[in-house]
């Protein structure tokens, strides 16, 4: 449809790019998806190359492009209102209270499932750390097994206006990307808006997730979260966390000081005014 209007008005064209829409990475490797995926990187090919202006959701995603298109992209993410916000710091409970709020699919529940894991060697002398999961999603009996030990439980839906009360009286707010290698492309160059609330709430977060993927690479850019790509690494995290549980509110400042200098909404309406009226000005 943007391709046709671009061709039928002629008018000069902002896009947004918030996946990986282009490489054959975070495509299966079925025929159909393969063909698919060869017309839609033709379709982009031609509105990146005749549009004015390139917006990208992560930075991973912006050198990716950049080196793709030939193009100077401008990094858009949802936008936090920081107005009256500060950085409270947290009284840590004496059990660690970690929270995971989503959905369980794309391998995400093999991610938690490596907390529960790790959980088993932290928590053999007494509770201390626990994992509370809330998902909408149905699981199956070996999910249920998976993840209802050593601390960690699933405890169902929540309403949409209960989640922000339980991410508030959690210590640790938990980000799962999968690390099936038939998953773990699924979110490469995607940015959970998930991000940008756990940013604003001054929590420390947890995220798995591989390396490479987008998620992952802005928590290590910027040094907004503690991440973890391997069972080993995740079990070394958690136990330095017991260890110093300082760190929950050191990282939970980290995040809130990065949101606040990369999210702000101010900032981001004012890229997406600006890119506008620039374009439209050329117009003229």
């Amino acid at each position: 449809m943007k391709k046709y209007i671009m061709k039928k008005t002629g008018k000069p064209a902002v896009t947004y790019l918030a996946d990986d829409n282009y490489t054959y990475k975070s495509v299966s490797k079925n025929p159909l998806s393969l063909l698919h995926r060869f017309f839609l990187r033709r379709y982009v090919k031609y509105i990146v190359r005749e549009s004015k202006q390139l917006m990208v959701i992560a930075p991973k995603q912006k050198e990716e492009c950049d080196k793709t298109f030939n193009k100077d992209s401008v990094i858009l993410t949802k936008g936090i209102d920081f107005s009256g916000l500060e950085f409270e710091p947290k009284q840590v409970s004496d059990s660690i209270k970690m929270v995971y709020t989503g959905k369980l699919i794309y391998g995400r529940d093999r991610s938690l499932s490596l907390i529960a894991d790790a959980l088993g060697e932290i928590n053999k002398n007494g509770i201390r750390i626990e994992l509370d999961i809330y998902t909408t999603d149905t699981l199956s009996k070996k999910q249920q097994s998976s993840l209802n030990r050593n601390g960690c439980s699933v405890k169902g839906a929540l309403a949409l206006d209960e989640v922000q009360s339980v991410q508030k009286a959690a210590d640790i707010l938990v980000f799962v990307e999968s690390l099936v290698n038939k998953y773990k492309n699924v979110a490469r160059l995607s940015f959970s808006t998930k991000i940008t609330d756990y940013l604003k709430s001054g929590k420390c977060i947890f995220a798995i997730g591989d390396k490479e993927i987008a998620p992952i690479d802005y928590f290590n850019r910027y040094d907004s979260a503690i991440t973890a790509s391997s069972y080993d690494e995740v079990y070394k995290k958690l136990a330095e966390i017991i260890d110093n549980p300082e760190i929950i509110n050191l990282y939970g400042e980290k995040a809130f000081d990065c949101g606040k200098e990369n999210h702000d909404m101010s900032v981001t309406d004012k890229l997406l005014k600006s890119a506008i009226t620039e374009i439209c000005s050329e117009e003229k």
